[in-house]
């Protein structure tokens, strides 16, 4: 999508827009096409108003303030233009960004997962204020990874994976399941990649237990925003864990005394594949978080980001 929006560039291929075709483009060729990409995390001049945020590098006209106002109206949006866009929740930044992209004109928005950090309440919100966007002809390409939220808001579906579309049609012909399989990688009969098995091979660390031996095993754990959870992963696989989770407090990582929190159930892990020393008092060697934003401070260097503990 970032291709799309012209942020990136195609190593080959054509784009058609409007009839037009093109073989790159960028966000201002993007715009005049109609096209507008709202990203994941809004991208706000936070000492800036709402109002300047909006018709921010537009052409000044006198009736922009009247179009502004149609727009507010025209998606029941109660938003205080006069307010600084740093006062505003993640949900009115995103509908900055959306207004943006109508004050361009855009017949096409693309909504980076725009539920990712909201309370159900503002999805429903959101949720109606898209409808009224295609109440207007403004097309949405909605990406998620919520199934429940695909089947509310979304006529097609197509399904992405390793680069290909593998997956596209009408949302009410496929089944969750067909969904799911789609998504999820054809099993390779736990075959090593050659630097897999290249890393292995290195001193410290050749496998003392079997390939399908738990590296994590997890079951039966409750805590915030989870109940019964069971999860098992092993050497050179990837596992997910589908649900709805609340954003800004990844809950899982955190405990099964991984951090020395308790949550009730058990955990298991283990060491022998394990990094000295461990990266924090209370976890187990070899474990790390990757957080969805890093934080780290303006004023460390790259190498003294990665050591911090």
């Amino acid at each position: 999508m970032k291709i799309v929006a012209g942020v990136e560039t195609p190593d080959s291929g054509e784009l058609a827009l409007g009839g037009n075709t093109f073989t790159r483009l960028t966000p201002a060729l993007a715009h005049q096409q109609g096209v507008y990409l709202v990203p994941q995390e809004p991208m706000l001049f936070p000492n800036l108003t709402v109002r300047e945020n909006i018709l921010f590098r537009l052409p000044k006209r006198a009736d922009s303030a009247a179009q502004l106002q149609e727009k507010l109206q025209q998606l029941s949006c109660q938003l205080n233009l006069d307010a600084a866009a740093s006062t505003l929740e993640v949900a009115d930044q995103q509908m900055v960004e959306i207004l943006r992209g109508l004050m361009r004109k855009a017949q096409i928005l693309i909504l980076d997962e725009p539920t990712a950090s909201l309370t159900p309440g503002e999805t429903a919100r959101l949720f109606c204020q898209i409808r009224a966007l295609q109440d207007l002809g403004v097309g949405i390409v909605f990406i998620s990874h919520k199934l429940p939220e695909i089947r509310q808001i979304a006529s097609h579906v197509s399904v992405m994976r390793d680069g290909a579309v593998v997956l596209s049609g009408h949302t009410a012909d496929y089944s969750d399941n067909q969904l799911v399989s789609a998504m999820t990688p054809a099993d390779r009969e736990h075959a090593l990649s050659d630097t897999q098995k290249l890393w292995l091979a290195l001193p410290g660390n050749r496998r003392t237990q079997p390939q399908d031996f738990p590296v994590l095993r997890v079951e039966d754990l409750t805590g915030e925003g989870f109940i019964d959870l069971a999860l098992r992963s092993t050497p050179g696989r990837s596992s997910a864990s589908p649900g709805w989770w609340d954003p800004g407090a990844p809950n899982l990582p955190k405990l099964s005394t991984v951090c020395g929190r308790r949550a009730r159930g058990g955990s298991g892990w283990r060491t022998a594949i394990s990094a000295t020393p461990a990266p924090a008092p209370g976890w187990p060697a070899g474990w790390s978080i990757c957080r969805k934003i890093a934080r780290s401070p303006d004023c460390f260097s790259m190498r003294r980001c990665a050591g911090t503990r």
